[in-house]
Formats: structure tokens, C-alpha cells, sequence
């Protein structure tokens, strides 16, 4: 994995031993960010980005508000803890 992610700097024998591994880690001991763009975002003015999407499953936006939530494929990823025993 560090070959196409080298900021990820964690080996399997760490993820096994503690179930998970918050990323972004900066050194091997780093516990991760919970918090990741806590300053800013990696873009030029380090402001984040809305970026439309085609609408799936019959969803639709409303003229009072034209946004979506996007929920299907990323259920639970945010609502995840760290494993501690």
C-alpha cells in the first residue's frame, strides 16, 4: 500500500494489533488525525469543493434545496469508531 500511498506509513502487523489506523499518519508511531482538514483543504485557496454528481436510485433534487445527501455507498464509514478494548 505504501507503494501508491506513501503517506500511509503503517504495516499489517499495526492494523492487526489495533484493528484500525486513522489516516493521515505522518511517522510510523503517529496515531492518525481523527480530524483531517481541520485547517484547510489541499487546494489552492484551501477552500473545499462542492462537486455535482449524477443522481442515482431515483433521487431528486428540490428547488428549495437542490443538494442531495449521497448516503447509500458510504453508510456507517463516518459513524465508525476505532476498535479499543
Amino acid at each position: 500500500m505504501r507503494d501508491a500511498m506513501p503517506s500511509i506509513l503503517d504495516d499489517w502487523e499495526r492494523w492487526e494489533k489495533e484493528h484500525s489506523v486513522t489516516y493521515p499518519c505522518e511517522e510510523a508511531s503517529d496515531p492518525g488525525q481523527s480530524v483531517v482538514f481541520e485547517e484547510s483543504f489541499p487546494t489552492a485557496d484551501g477552500r473545499g469543493r462542492f462537486v455535482p454528481a449524477e443522481l442515482k436510485w431515483g433521487m431528486k433534487a428540490r428547488p428549495r434545496l437542490p443538494f442531495c445527501i449521497v448516503d447509500r455507498p458510504t453508510i456507517g464509514t463516518l459513524a465508525h469508531r476505532r476498535y479499543d478494548p
